[in-house]
């Protein structure tokens, strides 16, 4: 049974698995959205900082975020049935607790769907 947990990245996790952009590597940087879509959801919500990137609704990163892990899928299943072979994990990513983010669509949406494919029993333990 893998069981998943969400968290931010700036706390310590044995089982940890920094899935952003800036930061992931490995198999978190495949689970990672891009640039465009982190910095064009943060100009769809009024972040002007990003105002040159076209910006993104909730639902408009959602459809792109799922579509980026079909495209990574096909190419790195391997890697993704080893991330679901797993006891635990902890998804971690900057954004905070409880807000619109890509480790949430991962925990609730993707990977149960993932570990479904597999046959592996699913647990989403929550936010930590």
């Amino acid at each position: 049974m893998l069981v998943v947990k969400t968290g931010r990245v700036d706390q310590r996790y044995a089982d940890g698995l920094d899935v952003t952009m800036k930061s992931g590597a490995g198999i978190g940087k495949l689970l990672a959205p891009t640039k465009a879509m982190v910095f064009g959801y943060k100009s769809g919500t009024g972040d002007q900082r990003f105002a040159k990137y076209k910006p993104l609704s909730d639902a408009e990163y959602t459809e792109q975020y799922l579509e980026l892990l079909r495209e990574r899928f096909i190419n790195n299943d391997e890697t993704f049935h080893q991330l679901v072979q797993r006891k635990s994990v902890t998804l971690q990513c900057y954004c905070g607790k409880g807000k619109f983010c890509h480790r949430r669509i991962l925990a609730e949406y993707v990977l149960p769907k993932l570990a479904a494919y597999y046959g592996i029993e699913y647990q989403y333990a929550g936010e930590q």
